[in-house]
């Protein structure tokens, strides 16, 4: 591989690694609630920044790497324990994608990639 090829692998690497992905909004009912869940990553370098949001309200934030490629997140919206699996899933060339089990009250309320 020539300098020229090196540098525009890296560069694209980079600009890669400092993008944010998001996930669908899942529908969740739980008694008279309803709740809207979605995902999303700050990708990094190595570190990626999660965030689950549930209606709009940012309720869990935590981090998972190349290193530690799982988490296991807590948060809680509106007196509902809300649980997040995390775990990077390789799709190959350097890239991930985060895919997150919620459980609401240790329900399974959602599968989300992002």
């Amino acid at each position: 591989m020539n300098l020229r090829n090196m540098v525009l692998l890296l560069t694209a690497t980079t600009l890669a690694a400092c993008s944010t992905t998001s996930s669908r909004v899942a529908l969740f009912e739980t008694g008279n609630q309803k709740l809207y869940i979605s995902g999303s990553a700050k990708n990094g370098a190595i570190t990626d920044e999660l965030v689950i949001t549930v209606n709009g309200q940012a309720i869990i934030q935590g981090t998972i790497s190349t290193v530690q490629p799982t988490a296991n997140l807590t948060g809680t919206y509106q007196g509902i324990k809300i649980d997040a699996e995390c775990k990077n899933v390789d799709t190959g060339g350097f890239q991930f994608v985060h895919q997150c089990i919620i459980y609401a009250n240790s329900t399974k309320a959602a599968e989300l990639s992002f």
